[in-house]
């Protein structure tokens, strides 16, 4: 795969970085952990906390 425009400079710059050795490219890509359902209104965050705990244990 080539690009057919010029770089950018925010490309140039990673890549000098790279080519420096002060970054080191990603090796794989970010893999964010599922969310988590937000509780609900009428529960106070004693509640909600008091449920994370059981849930741990």
């Amino acid at each position: 795969m080539a690009l057919l425009v010029p770089p950018t400079r925010s490309e140039l710059f990673r890549d000098r970085l790279i080519s420096s050795g002060q970054l080191i490219p990603a090796k794989h890509p970010i893999v964010f952990s599922q969310r988590k359902t937000l509780p609900s209104k009428n529960e106070s965050s004693s509640q909600t906390l008091a449920k994370l705990r059981e849930e741990r244990f």
